[in-house]
């Protein structure tokens, strides 16, 4: 049997040109993958762009330019980099490609399907450069914990993910599985977060326009976060290439029959 390894760096975001940190996690995924190649594995390698979102509107509109006209003018920055650093991934993901919203869609169906996903409303504060949402506890002096920037009050209608109801069976895997979170300095940080709760999460806008509908109500996108992640399903074949997908090492198996997801045995 094959030894299958599938690595990815992070999609990087197309509102700016690519830097020296942009270079250093896809080198050090470049590293990573030719290493494993001359261990005898079969690599995956993924890289790509996340394009949608508020930020990368927002970039567009200060060069009075749309949002899809800033992707494809960034993009060609990025991959003409990857070719003079003679980088060798396998694959490469732009989230406004026809493959990728299906495979948003489909998921977002999914999950509403098993009653995961719900419409209510949602109100705090959103940091744009962050593309996050904080509560009144988490501002540190009235701004944006992580970049200290400027805050937006936002109240919007929302879907949100039922993430509080898999608090309690987070919490047991987690115990049962200390190895899960590594470097296991960060385990007890880790299970003390789960432990306080967990809230459902917002996964759609209504506040901006560029990014993927939402199944069933285009006045929602799917909130970046969710449609960016999605990213890894999308390169590694999910609904595209069966034979790809069953190939790679994900921490779950693609069950053709009844397009049902199992878990690896």
């Amino acid at each position: 049997m094959d030894k299958n390894y599938y690595i990815t760096t992070p999609i990087y975001y197309i509102n700016d040109v690519p830097h020296i940190g942009h270079a250093y996690t896809t080198v050090a995924a470049d590293v990573m993958s030719r290493y494993k190649r001359m261990c005898g594995y079969k690599v995956f390698f993924l890289t790509g762009v996340d394009e949608h979102g508020q930020k990368a509107e927002k970039a567009a509109l200060e060069q009075n330019i749309s949002p899809l006209e800033l992707a494809d003018r960034m993009v060609p920055k990025f991959t003409e980099l990857w070719e003079l650093l003679n980088i060798s991934n396998t694959g490469f993901v732009r989230t406004t490609e026809e493959r990728h919203r299906k495979v948003v869609q489909y998921l977002f169906e999914k999950i509403q399907a098993k009653d995961d996903i719900y419409l209510g409303e949602y109100e705090d504060w959103y940091c744009v450069p962050c593309e996050s949402y904080f509560t009144e506890l988490q501002l540190k002096e009235g701004r944006c914990p992580d970049c200290g920037r400027s805050l937006e009050k936002l109240k919007e209608a929302s879907y949100f993910f039922r993430m509080s109801r898999y608090t309690e069976r987070l919490l047991a895997y987690l115990e049962e599985h200390r190895k899960f979170v590594l470097p296991e300095i960060r385990y007890n940080e880790v299970t003390s977060f789960v432990r306080g709760g967990l809230r459902d999460l917002s996964v759609s806008r209504t506040t901006f326009r560029w990014g993927v509908p939402v199944p069933g109500n285009s006045e929602h996108i799917v909130y970046v976060w969710f449609d960016a992640l999605t990213n890894y399903l999308t390169g590694a074949g999910l609904l595209q290439d069966e034979g790809l997908f069953r190939s790679i090492s994900l921490p779950i198996k693609w069950a053709s029959q009844g397009a049902k997801w199992r878990k690896k045995p």
